[in-house]
């Protein structure tokens, strides 16, 4: 509002961001630092990052750190409420968001239309888009010295339980709630579909709490000066990661 102050309950912004949207970004731009070798497809980590990477890092950087202040890092018991507070009150033209934001009650209010749009391609000869599944509880583990009988039993729970909850859960709520009930347009309905779609589960996102900052990477973070830093970073951690991903295979291989 000009008064040199940036105030999240105040001011106007062109994007309103925090962590998870780099990391859902740099999944969009089909990025994915955790891989498989094609020939093993045995887990590993690249030798160093590659320029596209810490390109795209950096236009991200500059977007969200370049004195724009749009990035409430600290703010986050926050942000929520009152970015979609911003977006309601038209003082927000970009608000990276879960699809399930749609369901709050200030933007089932909102009074003017808004539309969905899936996380950008990175260029124009990325084939799809991606959309990242939020982080979180992405795996059902059990303990290896399960004997061979409740192994099965577990198993075939896990497979029961996977598929009441999507078609009994997500379908329903999916198709029913989000497309059918809130949905302002036609429009909005194909974006959803589309979202959903290419929805993806990479393996940085699925290993992230296994291998120490490695989401960092993904993240505009502060130390790190808008990208010229993120291969040096990367160069720096690795061999914590190598170390953390032999560990990691050690304990939950299968015993013989």
């Amino acid at each position: 509002d000009g008064d040199d102050v940036v105030e999240l309950a105040e001011d106007t912004f062109g994007i309103i961001g925090n962590t998870n949207c780099d990391r859902a970004l740099m999944t969009g731009f089909g990025f994915n630092i955790l891989g498989r070798n094609q020939a093993t497809g045995d887990l590993e980590f690249p030798q160093e990052l590659d320029q596209t990477f810490t390109q795209a890092y950096a236009k991200i950087s500059n977007s969200f750190k370049d004195n724009q202040y749009n990035d409430f890092e600290e703010d986050r018991d926050n942000i929520f409420d009152e970015s979609l507070k911003a977006m309601a009150e038209d003082r927000c033209l970009f608000l990276p968001a879960y699809t399930h934001w749609m369901t709050d009650p200030v933007i089932t209010g909102m009074q003017n239309d808004f539309g969905i749009v899936p996380y950008p391609k990175l260029t124009t000869d990325q084939t799809s888009y991606l959309s990242q599944i939020a982080t979180g509880a992405t795996t059902t583990m059990f303990p290896k010295t399960l004997d061979e009988p409740s192994a099965q039993l577990a198993a075939k729970v896990a497979t029961y339980m996977s598929y009441v909850g999507k078609s009994m859960v997500a379908e329903p709520y999916f198709q029913n709630y989000l497309k059918e009930r809130l949905a302002r347009a036609p429009e909005m309905q194909e974006m959803l579909d589309l979202i959903r779609s290419t929805a993806i589960l990479t393996l940085t996102t699925a290993y992230a709490t296994s291998f120490t900052n490695i989401m960092l990477l993904y993240e505009v973070s502060a130390y790190v000066d808008y990208g010229e830093g993120i291969a040096d970073e990367y160069a720096g951690l690795r061999p914590s990661y190598k170390n953390q991903l032999k560990l990691f295979k050690k304990q939950f291989a299968t015993s013989k």
